[in-house]
């Protein structure tokens, strides 16, 4: 039988929950595996976090580590926290030489355009637009479509570093 103090606590579960910054909800423990005597590490396209810590990763094209900076970063270009993985804190000092603080995202492309670009401070003392090559790579990243602004004309590309991993 429901009563209303179940009611309330799990209203309050479910307020707590939601208010996570990618705490837990949607993260899977899929760690490494070892490989050849070293530790696999993370791959483009791949999100995680390491430890308990709630800082999400992004490994980009090239091997580059993008500190996502907040959940507003976040949710342009994803949905959910789906898909995050959690590895051992030894991750990020073994696997990368550094992590690249990613303060602003977005997906663009042009209404009669088929090609989506995504912005990339790091790209320049500015920032600028990168391509993203083909829907599979889109798909192996696991953006989300629907975040994609779709504006009378494209973005304007001042890189021709394209996002192809």
């Amino acid at each position: 039988m429901l009563t209303k103090s179940m009611f309330r606590r799990t209203g309050l579960v479910l307020t707590l929950g939601l208010s996570l910054f990618a705490g837990s909800a949607g993260v899977a423990n899929a760690g490494p595996t070892a490989k050849s005597g070293a530790a696999a590490c993370p791959v483009s396209g791949q999100r995680f976090q390491v430890g308990n810590g709630t800082q999400v990763y992004l490994v980009g094209p090239d091997n580059i580590l993008y500190a996502i900076a907040n959940e507003t970063v976040y949710f342009k270009l994803w949905n959910t926290w789906d898909g995050i993985t959690r590895w051992p804190t030894s991750t990020i000092p073994s696997c990368f030489t550094s992590a690249y603080l990613w303060t602003n995202a977005g997906l663009r492309k042009g209404r009669n355009e088929p090609q989506v670009y995504i912005w990339d401070q790091r790209e320049s003392p500015n920032g600028a637009y990168r391509w993203i090559t083909s829907e599979a790579v889109f798909n192996k990243y696991s953006f989300a479509p629907n975040k994609i602004v779709v504006s009378e004309y494209g973005p304007p590309i001042s890189s021709t570093n394209n996002w192809d991993q």
